[in-house]
């Protein structure tokens, strides 16, 4: 598969991504793992602004959408890999050519989050890594899963009137990986964690409860959940251990999901992980960030019935991915945080 490579710019630590709409017209955002700004670029890779200096901290960034002013929801102040105990949840919100920050929630070591949406309804699912820590690798004090409803307008809240969270699921090690996706006619979260991998169910209605299933018993640190073979099953593309450099696909066989393929090579600190669909094949884009520095791409092939790999990039050091339809042309943005690079890849086929 050909790429086309081009290098928006540097960011020290470049880390979160997201799709921004406003005015009509969309944009892509990156922000910075550490103390450092969140920049702005159109569809074709230029710069447009940059929307806010710092503190950074962000591991997480996403559009709250159909709101009277654009408005990013994004992690505050957790300072990779696991300094968050001031770690909250705040919203930019653009007015009058300026984005001004406010409080959604302080959720101490909140790393992951993400709004799905069920009958119209939306919901926020927040994961805190660990709870607490006495020195920076102390993982005594396992992470949660936090849920709440959401309004239709979030600029309720600020400081000192916060969103309400409950814990959904305790005791979660390592609490790193969040993906969410469609079920049926309704959106779900999967979360991975050291424990394994849990499916994440918004209520149905207002009389219905929050539900949850664990899919896998060994060890993630970040997944996909995807139907690769196209067979009507998802399966489940995984790394292991915590930030590990094991990439292996689950197949759910006989009511459960068992490993069926695991890549020979060994990558260390595999970390960007994106969905993507091209001329009706399913892919798994992801990434490591030690030795080679890779940028890759996942598939099944059904002629050899196993899992292939074909790579994109190099020396690059990939931490996380977005794959987006640019009119018909499709497009990978990607924060290389080992080269503090912010980059668009074109593929070109």
């Amino acid at each position: 598969m050909k790429v086309n490579k081009k290098v928006l710019g540097t960011l020290n630590k470049c880390y979160a991504l997201a799709q921004v709409e406003f005015d009509g017209k969309n944009y892509l955002a990156c922000a910075a793992e550490k103390e450092d700004p969140c920049y702005l670029y159109d569809y074709e890779g230029n710069f447009v602004e940059k929307l806010w200096d710092g503190p950074g901290g962000v591991m997480s960034l996403e559009q709250y959408p159909n709101q009277t002013y654009p408005t990013l929801l994004a992690t505050w102040k957790f300072y990779s890999p696991n300094n968050g105990a001031e770690s909250k949840i705040v919203y930019y919100l653009r007015k009058n050519g300026e984005w001004q920050i406010h409080t959604l929630c302080k959720l101490p070591f909140v790393h992951r989050f993400g709004v799905i949406e069920r009958n119209h309804q939306k919901y926020l699912v927040a994961c805190t890594l660990k709870s607490a820590h006495a020195f920076k690798d102390d993982w005594t004090c396992p992470g949660r899963v936090w849920v709440a409803k959401l309004p239709e307008d979030i600029s309720i809240y600020d400081e000192d009137h916060q969103l309400e969270l409950t814990p959904l699921i305790s005791g979660l090690t390592q609490n790193h990986g969040f993906f969410k996706t469609e079920e049926e006619d309704y959106q779900i979260a999967i979360v991975g964690t050291k424990n394994g991998i849990f499916k994440v169910v918004p209520p149905a209605d207002e009389n219905s409860e929050w539900t949850y299933e664990q899919l896998t018993t060994d060890p993630a640190s970040d997944m996909l959940y995807l139907d690769f073979d196209q067979d009507g099953q998802k399966e489940l593309m995984t790394f292991a251990p915590f930030h590990g450099d094991t990439l292996a696909v689950y197949k759910l066989v006989d009511g459960s999901y068992q490993k069926v393929w695991e890549d020979e090579r060994k990558m260390p600190f595999l970390h960007a992980i994106y969905p993507l669909e091209l001329n009706g094949k399913v892919y798994g884009i992801y990434g490591y960030r030690k030795n080679e520095l890779e940028l890759n791409l996942l598939s099944y092939d059904k002629e050899t019935n196993t899992y292939v790999s074909e790579n994109l990039d190099r020396n690059a050091g990939p931490t996380n991915a977005l794959a987006f339809k640019d009119h018909d042309v499709q497009k990978i943005f990607v924060s290389n945080r080992e080269t503090d690079e912010i980059a668009l890849y074109t593929i070109e086929e």
